[in-house]
């Protein structure tokens, strides 16, 4: 998360069929990520969500049906707040949203992620007793129908520091933290930590290789094998605001290609915190395009 540019997108686009097909199988939606073809849909706004005042940093379960978001609307306790909504099926609506209490405190609660089996979280937030600035707070449970133990900033020691720790994003496992720290000068860049297992702590995080520049880089989102990233920058190709870009690898712990800025939902005013569906068709993200940051989604095409 930061202070968040965009391009102006030709209609053209691509016509993903099960004509198209490789020695591998169909096409699909990731390959198009992949090859630098991806192109989307017009963006639709979460209308049963949004509202005049502040939606941003969405987090989806899996199968698509529960939305995390970071609000600070009527209920919040102090700040930016954790909401959910859920909803029955993808085609659904989603139902009003409530206030997440056990992610929620008296600080300021900004991007979290969950590990695929919903059993361990980190969030950052700028509550009271960490490093300094926002950090990275973890919580678990020992299953998806219990109560989240309390947060805090174990196997975080080599994360958190002085200055600030945002938007965390786990690799399925939870074995790789992604995240964007800021010091306030430097440029803020994304950065990776990783850990053995679960129990041991996480390493300081180390830039991610093929990203950092001049610009400012954040909102990491990965998809499942972690080829691909798509995040949100102000480097130069955009509108002069943030636009959310992506670039791809040969695998995990390779540098990254040249990333390449997202066509079609970039618009003249700030994009951001990307979050991929795990098939890579559908984009969720937060804008500010109506005045007010808001969440969207767009599916590719």
């Amino acid at each position: 998360m930061f202070g968040l540019l965009d391009v102006t997108a030709s209609d053209a686009g691509i016509d993903q069929t099960a004509s198209e097909a490789t020695v591998d199988g169909p096409v699909t939606c990731l390959d198009h990520w992949l090859d630098g073809s991806v192109r989307f849909g017009a963006p639709v706004a979460i209308a049963e969500v949004n509202t005049a005042n502040y939606e941003r940093d969405p987090f989806l379960d899996a199968d698509e049906l529960t939305l995390y978001f970071s609000a600070d609307r009527t209920g919040s306790f102090g700040g930016l707040d954790t909401w959910i909504a859920t909803r029955a099926a993808i085609t659904d609506v989603f139902g009003s949203p409530v206030h997440d209490v056990e992610a929620s405190s008296s600080g300021s609660e900004s991007k979290l992620s969950i590990t695929d089996d919903g059993l361990v979280m980190v969030i950052a937030t700028d509550r009271p007793g960490g490093a300094g600035g926002t950090d990275i707070w973890q919580a678990t449970r020992t299953s998806t129908t219990h109560a989240w133990g309390p947060f805090d900033e174990s196997h975080l020691s080599a994360v958190d520091d002085a200055a600030s720790q945002y938007d965390p994003t786990f690799s399925l496992d939870g074995l790789h933290l992604y995240l964007a720290p800021y010091n306030g000068i430097s440029p803020q860049q994304i950065a990776m930590a990783s850990r053995a297992s679960r129990t041991s702590d996480f390493s300081a995080p180390t830039a991610v290789a093929g990203l950092a520049g001049a610009s400012n880089d954040a909102d990491p989102a990965l998809s499942v094998d972690e080829r691909l990233i798509v995040f949100a920058s102000t480097r130069s190709g955009g509108s002069g605001g943030t636009d959310i870009w992506y670039a791809s690898r040969a695998g995990p712990g390779q540098a990254f290609d040249a990333p390449t800025v997202a066509l079609d939902i970039n618009a003249t005013a700030d994009d951001g915190d990307p979050w991929l569906s795990r098939d890579g068709c559908r984009l969720y993200f937060s804008s500010k395009r109506t005045g007010s940051w808001d969440l969207y989604t767009a599916t590719v095409r």
